[in-house]
């Protein structure tokens, strides 16, 4: 029986590629048109804190984020992949342009201990940090099918990966609230495309200054804010101005809730499609 040497190892060689990429796929399922393209549900989280306290109580996502005129202020932003369809290659912080941002520093770590270098542009009021390495995939058969072979060995934060981005933020010297945006996405390589966003309100207030967590909870209804005029004038606005210092904190299907600045704010709910709605109102001061 003669034996064929060249061919059984031809045939050792497909089959050893084959089984590579069946362990690729079940250990890192593929990248690109078939799966990639978008993060699912509760697979990115994003945590933003600061050392800093509001009356004594820590500042979290829940609360917003209080800060003295003038100051300066340090927020961790800890950013968590458990997509295993696409990584994070990309990191944005974008603030209200009252804002500054003065310094940012990414702290990567990976299990082991290389890897870890992402590079920090700041324009204005936006911090972006990006990987420096992000491998492609392999396309295998020149077609739509990709596998992330470079899963913790490129910069980017692959599947159970997490990095903690610290960003350095001054107040602007007037009273203003706004929106702080974190946005994270696979913009580098593979398919590409995937994006999550977060935003939290960000206030810069003085001494004397009012704000308020305003809380609507009930369904079907619309909630909006105006000028409040006392009777006689004394105001700045005409009656029934839109009121436009408050920002969105949290909101469920029954339930939302506003850090309004200012105290002269007159709170309108109106139902929606006519039919009466039973709702009830809460309201914090600072």
């Amino acid at each position: 029986m003669r034996f064929n040497y060249g061919k059984a190892v031809s045939v050792a060689a497909v089959l050893g590629m084959l089984a590579v990429f069946a362990y690729i796929a079940l250990e890192d399922p593929a990248h690109g048109e078939m799966w990639g393209g978008s993060y699912g549900e509760n697979e990115v989280s994003i945590t933003t804190t600061t050392s800093a306290t509001l009356n004594g109580n820590p500042m979290t996502e829940d609360t917003g984020f209080v800060m003295a005129r003038g100051s300066s202020y340090t927020f961790q932003v800890e950013v968590s992949n458990n997509d295993m369809n696409d990584d994070i290659d990309t990191v944005v912080a974008t603030l209200p342009s009252a804002f500054s941002i003065n310094g940012g520093t990414p702290d990567v770590e990976t299990e082991s201990g290389e890897n870890t270098d992402w590079n920090a542009e700041i324009v204005g009021s936006m911090i972006r940090f990006v990987a420096v390495s992000d491998f492609p995939g392999v396309n295998q058969t020149g077609g739509g099918f990709y596998y992330d072979i470079s899963s913790k060995y490129d910069d980017a934060l692959d599947y159970t990966q997490s990095a903690q981005f610290t960003i350095t933020v001054a107040a602007p010297e007037t009273s203003t609230i706004g929106a702080m945006t974190l946005k994270v996405s696979d913009s580098k390589t593979e398919k590409g495309g995937a994006e999550y966003t977060e935003s939290y309100p960000v206030l810069s207030i003085g001494v004397g200054d009012v704000f308020q967590y305003i809380t609507v909870k009930g369904a079907d209804v619309s909630v909006s804010f105006r000028e409040y005029t006392p009777i006689g004038g004394g105001g700045t606005r005409a009656p029934g101005d839109a009121f436009l210092s408050y920002v969105l904190l949290k909101e469920t299907a029954e339930e939302r809730t506003y850090v309004v600045l200012g105290e002269d704010v007159e709170i309108v709910v109106e139902s929606l499609g006519g039919v009466d709605t039973v709702y009830d109102l809460t309201i914090v001061k600072h």
